[in-house]
């Protein structure tokens, strides 16, 4: 009896894969029982890729030749309802891979841009998908009035800036001169102050308090020169013949002595009073807040002259700083300026998107933003430039198919757009990690067409035989056991294990390279 199991594989990127399996195997005839034939075991169905409906597994009709079709009821049950012994028979069986593939560009120029400062990238104008354009063409207008303002109002500023940057370094420079000397005379503005209060309380007030006591006692003592003087005169003239006006005369003179000397002595206590509980205190005083201000002076301009030229010199610094950034910052403005004028790096047509897995992912979404008014993202591929005439074929493949794959395989295509047209594929490269869903990409090269006006994200089939054999000896896969040690082995009809050696497998059933011959019975699980 011939099976033939086509299984559709839903792939990542829009690729299915279909194997078909044909076998034959010759079963004895099934005892006469009421017992239907077990179901057969299902065929498991690869989960879909994210965002992809999960592929239903095709049924195939069963074909085999009329001398067979008893023999093929492997699952018939016997009087125990226990499946029978299994006849081994050679007979014609065939592996096919079928894969959906994309056409994709071999050459191709991912279009973003990236802004080292600019951040606005709204759009006025767009090319549309599927343009053809050549090398140096204006892609995307940009929205760059804002831009061009913000360069020029930068570079009007930078004069000034610069004078101000000349100015904080002249006034650092006279600082740094002048701070050493400032210190200096504080120190010695303090020393000075302490030298002075120490001669004045040392020598100065004892001195003022004792002139003060010597001008009373010259007072004092003028007037007792007065007063004796006097006392002299009257004696005199009392014993003389002196007339009488003369001595009045020289009388009276005398006694306005005693009264001045009187007067005198008596300010001059006055005075001396006042210097020594005002006067001298007062100036004392004096000597020690001058001591006492230029300490503080002193103390303040140790703590805040460094740190006054410290600070202008991190002023300097960060204004210097500051005329550095907004130099480079004009740069990078002027650098992306000339960078977001898109132009075409080469010859090609344009795709809205970047190709990922030969699907053009966001295409949709891009095309809302390519439009007057749209805003782009910084870094974000919104175009894709690509050589049409040099195209390639990318196809999403199992863990099995991968194993299958040869590249010395030729591999016949069919275009969806143009079944008329010929095409062979030879294998290129398939990737070595799997993606989420379990799949590998497989990247193919045209080897011959007759096709015209190929573009990328075209589909079309492509196929390959991966095995054929009209006389090959095979068994059910769930017939198959394997030991501890690792061998392969089947029970024949009587219990007895039996070591083999597999050759391709298929869907459902499994090449026998050796181990059995075309008659043996084997059990089925």
């Amino acid at each position: 009896m011939k099976l033939k199991h086509p299984v559709c594989l839903s792939l990542f990127g829009g690729c299915l894969l279909v194997l078909s399996v044909a076998a034959t195997a010759e079963t004895p005839p099934p005892a006469k029982s009421n017992d239907k034939p077990a179901d057969k075991p299902a065929v498991p169905t690869p989960a879909a890729a994210p965002g992809q409906a999960k592929a239903t597994p095709a049924k195939s009709p069963v074909t085999a030749p009329p001398e067979t079709k008893n023999e093929a009821k492997a699952a018939s049950k016997d009087g125990d309802g226990k499946p029978g012994p299994l006849k081994v028979k050679a007979g014609p069986m065939e592996v096919r891979i079928s894969l959906d593939a994309v056409l994709v560009a071999e050459e191709k120029t991912e279009i973003s841009v990236a802004p080292n400062e600019w951040a606005d990238l709204t759009v006025l104008e767009a090319m549309p998908h599927g343009s053809v354009v050549k090398k140096g063409d204006l892609l995307v207008t940009l929205d760059l009035v804002k831009l061009d303002e913000t360069i020029d109002a930068l570079k009007r500023a930078r004069p000034s800036a610069e004078l101000d940057l000349q100015m904080a370094g002249q006034e650092f420079t006279a600082l740094s001169k002048s701070t050493p000397m400032a210190l200096a005379a504080a120190r010695r503005s303090k020393m000075q102050a302490e030298q002075d209060l120490a001669w004045y309380e040392d020598k100065g007030k004892p001195s003022d308090e004792k002139d003060v006591a010597e001008s009373v006692k010259n007072y004092e003592d003028y007037l007792s020169y007065a007063q004796e003087e006097l006392n002299q005169l009257e004696k005199m003239y009392k014993a003389d013949d002196l007339t009488e006006e003369t001595e009045e005369i020289v009388l009276k003179r005398a006694r306005a002595d005693v009264e001045r000397a009187k007067w005198r002595l008596e300010v001059g206590r006055l005075n001396a009073e006042r210097q020594l509980n005002t006067s001298i205190p007062r100036e004392h005083t004096a000597y020690r807040d001058a001591a006492e201000r230029e300490e503080i002076a002193w103390r303040k301009s140790e703590a805040v002259l460094p740190d006054t030229l410290k600070k202008k010199e991190r002023e300097l610094a960060e204004l210097n700083k500051q005329f550095e950034l907004a130099g480079k910052k004009i740069a990078d403005l002027e650098a992306d300026r000339k960078q977001l004028e898109v132009r075409a790096p080469h010859d090609g047509v344009v795709y809205y998107g970047a190709a990922v897995r030969g699907s053009w992912a966001g295409a949709a979404l891009l095309e809302k933003k390519l439009v007057p008014g749209g805003k782009l993202l910084a870094r974000e591929v919104f175009m894709t430039v690509v050589n049409p005439s040099k195209l390639g074929l990318q196809a999403s493949i199992g863990e099995t198919e991968r194993n299958r794959l040869r590249r010395d395989v030729i591999l016949t295509g069919e275009i969806k757009a143009m079944p008329e047209a010929m095409m062979t594929a030879k294998l290129k490269q398939i990737g070595p990690v799997p993606y989420g869903n379990n799949t590998f990409d497989a990247f193919f090269s045209i080897e011959k067409t007759d096709a015209e006006g190929l573009y990328p994200g075209m589909t079309c089939k492509l196929g390959y035989e991966a095995f054929r054999s009209e006389k090959a000896l095979t068994v059910p896969r769930e017939a198959l056991r394997r030991a501890d040690n690792g061998t392969r082995y089947v029970l024949l009809g009587n219990g007895e294990k039996r070591e083999v050696k597999t050759g391709v497998f298929g869907d459902k059933v499994v090449e026998i390279v050796s181990g059995l011959k075309e008659g043996d019975e084997i059990l089925q699980p």
